[in-house]
C-alpha cells in the first residue's frame, strides 16, 4: 500500500480521503449549466407532452433565444453568388434587428442589391415565415418552384448560402428549408 509505516485506522482515513477528493475532482469538473442542454431534460419533454394531451389548449413555453426588445444594429455574414454564380461569397453587413436576428440576417442577404455580387434567390422565390425551433432555424421558401431551371449546382449553393447565413448565430445550429410551408 502508499502508507506502509501508518497504523491500519489511519491508513483506511487517508485511503477513504483520498477516494473521496478523486470523486469530488472528477465529479466537481462539469458544472450543472454545462450539462442543462436546451431542450434535454427529459422531465421536462415528459411534462410538456402530458400537459398537451390533457389540455391542448394550455402548452408549455419553447426554449427560445433571447430576442431583444427594441431595435438594435448587429454585424452579421450573409452569403451571396458571385457575378458569375460559381461561388458563394461571405459579405458582412450591419442589420437592424427588430426581434428575430436570423430572420434579420435573411432578409438582408436576399433584399440587399450590389455591384460585386448576384441575389442568392432566383426572382421568383421570396422568404417567407422564419422561425427558431429546438436550435433549427426554419426557413420557408415561398414561390412557383416548377418553372425553375437552375439546376443542382445552384439549388445546392442556395442551400448552402441559407444555411450558413441561419447558422452563424448560436441558437441556430442547424437549417430546415421549407419550400411553400413544406418540407422539399
Amino acid at each position: 500500500m502508499f502508507f506502509p509505516l501508518l497504523a491500519g485506522k489511519t491508513k483506511n482515513f487517508l485511503s477513504l480521503i483520498l477516494c473521496l477528493v478523486m470523486i469530488f475532482a472528477l465529479v466537481g469538473c462539469s458544472s450543472s449549466a454545462e450539462l442543462d442542454v436546451a431542450g434535454s431534460d427529459p422531465l421536462q419533454s415528459d411534462l410538456k407532452a402530458e400537459t398537451n394531451q390533457k389540455n391542448p389548449e394550455l402548452k408549455l413555453a419553447e426554449a427560445s433565444p433571447i430576442v431583444p426588445k427594441e431595435t438594435q444594429q448587429q454585424q452579421v455574414v450573409i452569403y451571396r453568388l458571385t457575378r458569375d454564380g460559381r461561388y458563394l461569397l461571405p459579405i458582412t453587413r450591419t442589420v437592424k434587428i427588430e426581434g428575430n436576428p436570423v430572420e434579420a440576417a435573411l432578409k438582408e442577404l436576399v433584399e440587399w442589391e450590389d455591384e460585386w455580387s448576384k441575389p442568392l434567390l432566383p426572382e421568383k422565390i421570396k422568404l417567407g415565415k422564419v422561425e427558431i425551433q429546438r436550435e433549427i432555424a426554419v426557413i420557408d421558401l415561398v414561390g412557383d418552384f416548377s418553372k425553375l431551371n437552375i439546376g443542382a449546382d445552384q439549388e445546392a449553393k442556395i442551400v448552402e448560402g441559407l444555411t450558413r447565413t441561419a447558422t452563424q448565430f448560436p441558437y441556430a445550429r442547424q437549417a430546415l428549408i421549407l419550400l411553400n410551408g413544406k418540407a422539399a
